[in-house]
């Protein structure tokens, strides 16, 4: 039937091929001359159909076909059930830059009732990522796929919704579901967090305004502890100061009279020549001492406003005492477990300040900057200012700034399933095999709890 010529018609051959296929039902029989007790499960990863299949659609599903089609040649039955992904942002974004409205608040507004908004808003969702299915449909006959497009599981119908709710019920019955709080990038715009790999698709370069802030210390007069920030509006969710515990800081005498304690080896670069050493110590002689809080904001432990030991705490740059606002950074949250601090929100889900911050209640975190920097530099708590240029995540979304920011989430305790994760690893055949103790194994040792809902 297919012959080849001293010069064959590649697009003419696979054509017949294709039509051959179709013709005899050649990929339903692979499945149904099986026999049900020799199955192999193949799960497809669902694509998006609101937007173009690209080539690295077509990279991942040749992929994809050589496992399922060589198991069958191997006398497996293996179904393959195609998916649409039909959740997220880019439905929404796509959605919205039809309609010329940008935002939760307008999407809510789109009718005189705010359900009735939602539902119309979800409605449009629907019908707009299907918009390439035909296209997507196309490409994947074309390229030969075989997978089942007739009878696809889409993650809006409700029986695939009822399924995951199934599943997520065992998780919580077997103990592997619990609630906490996780910080991530956050987009404030969009209202939602992202991964690491949308956190990598956008970054540029930032100017800011870097400060040196003076925390009084509680117990010894006119004595301060020097702490760095990019982030001035961290600073009112300050609950603690970290320190090296092996690092040695200086307190040095200003011309003032003021004492500075910070990192030894930057007090030259920071406070210059003129300032006078008067004592020397390491980081775990200060663990312990109290410093007075900088803003007036209820928090409660005993604990807050504390010198505490922080093994991320470096002197590559800053003043090697790092300002801890536990809901705006991995490592102070790290923190705020050991230690349990308080987990308090300053600033809200818009990216705005909450009413516990008086004088900057509601106003947008990057506005509020300056009036911040100008607040301390009144009451003497500035040290220093400098700008700053560097490379800075953006959402690849919206392309606001992201910040990062602790979000309630529901998490799987994945930890506790890591010893038999790394066992099962054992059993796979890699391809490439230094994948298995390499950059798959490396991450299965460090298994960290799942974030569910983020």
């Amino acid at each position: 039937m297919f012959i080849l010529t001293p010069k064959p018609d590649y697009k003419k051959i696979e054509t017949e091929v294709l039509t051959f296929w179709k013709n005899k039902k050649i990929f339903a029989r692979s499945i149904s001359e099986r026999p049900e007790s020799k199955k192999f499960v193949f799960y497809e990863g669902p694509p998006t159909a609101n937007g173009h299949p690209g080539i690295h659609h077509i990279i991942a599903r040749a992929y994809k076909d050589i496992i399922p089609r060589y198991k069958t040649m191997r006398g497996f039955r293996v179904p393959r059930q195609a998916g649409w992904d039909t959740h997220g942002l880019p439905v929404e974004l796509e959605v919205e830059k039809m309609l010329g409205i940008s935002g939760k608040d307008k999407i809510e507004s789109l009718t005189p009732t705010k359900r009735e908004s939602i539902i119309k808003f979800n409605q449009l969702c629907k019908e707009n990522v299907f918009k390439y299915q035909k296209e997507w449909e196309r490409v994947t006959e074309r390229i030969g796929y075989w997978i089942d497009m007739d009878n696809p599981y889409i993650t809006f119908k409700n029986e695939y919704i009822e399924k995951l709710w199934g599943i997520i019920k065992i998780i919580w019955s077997k103990g592997f579901l619990y609630q906490d709080y996780k910080v991530l990038p956050y987009c404030f715009r969009c209202g939602t967090g992202l991964s690491s790999h949308e956190v990598a698709q956008e970054f540029k370069d930032k100017t800011d305004t870097s400060i040196f802030v003076k925390f009084k210390s509680a117990s010894e007069e006119n004595t301060f502890f020097l702490a760095w920030t990019t982030t001035p509006w961290t600073l009112p969710g300050n609950v603690a100061l970290a320190v090296g515990k092996e690092i040695k800081y200086g307190k040095y005498q200003l011309e003032t009279g003021k004492k500075i304690i910070l990192a030894e080896n930057l007090a030259l670069k920071i406070l210059g020549e003129k300032a006078t050493k008067i004592d020397l110590f390491i980081g775990a002689d200060l663990v312990g001492q109290k410093y007075e809080p900088i803003f007036n904001i209820e928090k409660t432990h005993k604990d807050q406003f504390t010198i505490l030991p922080g093994d991320f705490v470096s002197t590559s740059e800053g003043s090697g005492i790092v300002h801890t606002a536990v809901m705006y950074g991995e490592d102070d949250f790290a923190l705020s477990k050991k230690f349990n601090l308080p987990t308090i929100h300053t600033v809200d889900p818009k990216g705005n300040f909450t009413d516990q911050v008086k004088k900057l209640a509601g106003k947008n975190i990057f506005i509020a900057n300056q009036i911040i920097i100008d607040d301390l530099k009144q009451r003497d708590l500035l040290f220093k200012e400098l700008k700053i240029t560097h490379s800075y995540p953006f959402c690849w979304r919206c392309h606001n700034p992201l910040i990062y920011y602790a979000k309630e989430s529901w998490f799987i305790a994945m930890k506790k399933l890591r010893s038999q994760l790394v066992s099962n690893n054992e059993k796979i055949n890699w391809i490439p095999a230094h994948l298995k103790h390499g950059r798959f194994g490396n991450w299965l040792d460090e298994t960290k709890d799942w974030a569910l809902s983020r």
